[in-house]
């Protein structure tokens, strides 16, 4: 993906650092002790028609002679995956992508979800004592596969509130907005839809207009950069932060909301957060402690009626949020890597260990 770096390119990268795990004799003694990082399970990628990695993906334009294709991790790293398949992993998502097969992903022996990279603007704009105005935030797209598929659908529900503090966009994107202010339907999104259409009914607009108030509102470009960026500063104005699932229960959103400071609620009853524990679990010394500040909304109860959510959450009191408040403050550095004298590279490490013997 990178192309070339001091005149070598991505294949023959690969092809090095495999002759070199093939040399090293603390890898041919114990490769089930040794453990590495992966950003991403899959790649969505150009290639020549030659080269055939796996199924063609068909959502977008591929330049002259090159096709756009989805590759799993070991056809982009061949040969060095080979080697690898005694290692651990860890991963942003541990149980890899369910689509296109379900583990078209898998490269290691097992896998540990490490957590996404938060957002940055949130990390900085993080103060246990600033005014948070907002809450209930959301952004994101309301059309998954999957886990969240159900979940996500009913999350434009939300959208019927008509509290100033509840704050949720559901990411549409400059080149759908275009789309629908010309009149064309969206059949692969049929979630935003119909999240769409009923905002329309209660504001008595037609859907044409109401779009054009939404692209006129702005925050719904393709301008990249201040999405991320308005994104991160709402967050960190939020009391709570709701955390639906997505393809799987791992998003990079919950850990965005704990590093702004924004209390996680939770909407996928598997979810355990990076590293965490699971009942009998040897693998971890420390345990992650999720529970004293996240907040775990049942999956049933939140399809049947989105509308419960906000009602338990405006019944909570001011004590114990701000005690939730104050656990998470008091945790931070222990889920994300970022944080200056964090424990959890400590924790990390502590488990590989644990893992491996």
């Amino acid at each position: 993906m990178l192309g070339t770096c001091k005149g070598i390119r991505q294949a023959e990268r690969i092809k090095s650092a495999h002759k070199a795990l093939q040399r090293s004799p603390h890898f041919r003694r114990a490769p089930e002790r040794h453990f590495w990082v992966s950003s991403k399970s899959f790649q969505v990628t150009y290639a020549t028609p030659q080269r055939v990695l796996g199924y063609v993906d068909k959502r977008g334009p591929a330049p002259a002679g090159m096709r756009l294709i989805s590759a799993s991790l070991a056809q982009r790293i061949f040969p060095l995956n080979t080697l690898l398949a005694r290692t651990t992993v860890g991963r942003m998502k541990s149980s890899g992508r369910i689509w296109p097969t379900p583990r078209s992903s898998a490269v290691g022996r097992c896998t540990f979800d490490t957590g996404h990279q938060p957002n940055q603007v949130a990390l900085r704009a993080f103060s246990p004592h600033a005014p948070r105005p907002i809450f209930l935030f959301f952004a994101g797209g309301l059309d998954v596969c999957c886990t969240g598929r159900r979940i996500r659908c009913e999350v434009g529900q939300l959208l019927l509130e008509s509290a100033d503090d509840v704050h949720v966009d559901v990411g549409l994107r400059g080149d759908v907005l275009r789309s629908l202010s010309a009149g064309a339907s969206l059949p692969a999104q049929p979630c935003t839809m119909k999240a769409l259409e009923l905002l329309a009914r209660k504001r008595s607009q037609q859907l044409r207009d109401l779009v054009g108030s939404l692209k006129a509102a702005g925050g719904h470009d393709d301008a990249n950069s201040s999405k991320y960026e308005a994104m991160g500063r709402m967050m960190a104005a939020s009391i709570f932060c709701l955390c639906p699932a997505g393809d799987i229960c791992t998003t990079s959103r919950f850990v965005t909301t704990i590093a702004a400071g924004c209390i996680p609620v939770v909407i996928c009853d598997k979810l355990q957060g990076p590293f965490g524990s699971r009942a009998g679990s040897h693998l971890l010394p420390v345990p992650y402690p999720y529970e004293s500040f996240w907040i775990k909304y049942p999956t049933a109860d939140f399809v049947n009626r989105p509308a419960g959510l906000l009602e338990f959450l405006r019944a909570m009191s001011a004590a114990e949020i701000a005690h939730r408040q104050e656990a998470l403050a008091a945790n931070r550095e222990q889920v994300l890597l970022q944080i200056s004298g964090s424990r959890r590279a400590l924790g990390f490490s502590r488990m590989l260990l644990t893992a491996s013997r």
